[in-house]
């Protein structure tokens, strides 16, 4: 977990003033991002992309020139080194605003995040373990050191820009609003076309008899809801025991689950609409949309707070790109297919 931290600092770290002209990948003001920075940047994507996103633990050449999940006629390097691009340059915009803003980083909160630094460097093995593997992400520990506090500088202007008139300036009401557009509560009475427990307590597949069965019992479920009869009532026959452990629903938002084709169908209903929908993944299921439970917004504050974060920093770099210069000769030397794998 600690080498995961150290990854993702490496994000934010590596920001100051060139050596020397050449000596930069990204550039804003006074403000400089080194050729190790964006190099990390670039191994911690791809390495997020391969064990999180494709559950790989071996590289392959060929993943990396397919098409991108995002689309856009990109193979999957190249939208990789878009992103770091684009996050990368409103990193340094942000740092060079910071400065030119009057943020100053006192001594206390230098000392902090140096503490912080060595307890993630006490994660690993010993000093040899943590050198070789900041070495695969080509930066050096004096650069570390050196360029450290350039996150806090990130911090701060990141605060000044999204408290009380900054430029992209954020409220609580904000974020309740942003809770109430993107996420949902629904209710649905789930039945299991695809397994059952035979007389010995054994899992065996469903026969096509089985499954026919199961849609029936989803079917007499809308016929009685077009009845008249309550969801409530019906709500107890799901198999997934769903009335017992979300009694008021289930609150969610885009990604929440493991199946993209169950939230598009619920996501495209009415509020009080309800439908039978077999998903992707397997089962029959009557859905109904409810009112979304503005009750469970403290339990998502800090997912909603983040992902309103991540929305503005896609704003300033669309805002502020043509403020930052980008050495492409540098970053077009990068090759992601070269890049280490992080254990």
């Amino acid at each position: 977990m600690k080498k995961i931290i150290l990854a993702l600092l490496f994000i934010f770290v590596f920001t100051s003033c060139a050596s020397n002209d050449d000596a930069w990948s990204l550039s804003c003001g006074d403000t400089s991002l080194s050729p190790g920075s964006f190099y990390a940047q670039a191994v911690t994507y791809k390495n997020d992309f391969l064990q999180g996103y494709l559950g790989l633990t071996e590289d392959s050449a060929s993943i990396w020139t397919q098409d991108s999940p995002s689309g856009g006629n990109e193979s999957v390097a190249d939208s990789l080194m878009r992103m770091v691009v684009e996050d990368m340059t409103q990193f340094v915009w942000v740092v060079e605003y910071a400065k030119d803003n009057g943020a100053v980083v006192t001594e206390e909160e230098k000392e902090s995040l140096q503490k912080d630094f060595e307890e993630m460097k006490s994660g690993f093995t010993d000093n040899e373990a943590f050198l070789e593997y900041i070495g695969k992400l080509n930066v050096t520990e004096e650069e570390l050191h050196a360029h450290l506090n350039e996150t806090l500088y990130y911090d701060k202007g990141f605060e000044m820009l999204t408290s009380e008139g900054g430029l992209y300036a954020v409220s609580d009401e904000d974020l309740l609003e942003y809770y109430k557009n993107n996420f949902y509560t629904v209710k649905h009475v789930f039945f299991n076309d695809v397994t059952s427990t035979d007389e010995e307590g054994n899992t065996v597949t469903l026969t096509e008899e089985g499954k026919a069965e199961k849609l029936e019992k989803a079917k007499k479920v809308i016929a009685d809801l077009d009845e008249g009869i309550p969801f409530e009532t019906l709500y107890m026959l799901s198999e997934d025991g769903a009335s017992t452990s979300f009694p008021d629903g289930m609150t969610i938002a885009q990604g929440f689950t493991s199946d993209a084709s169950y939230e598009e169908e619920v996501m495209a209903l009415d509020i009080g609409e309800y439908k039978l929908i077999i998903p992707d993944n397997g089962g029959v299921y009557v859905v109904k949309r409810m009112p979304v439970d503005e009750g469970a917004f403290e339990e998502y504050y800090d997912y909603v707070y983040s992902a309103v974060c991540q929305e503005i920093t896609e704003k300033i770099y669309s805002d502020h790109k043509n403020e930052v210069t980008v050495n492409y000769d540098l970053i077009n030397t990068f090759d992601i297919k070269a890049m280490p794998v992080l254990n």
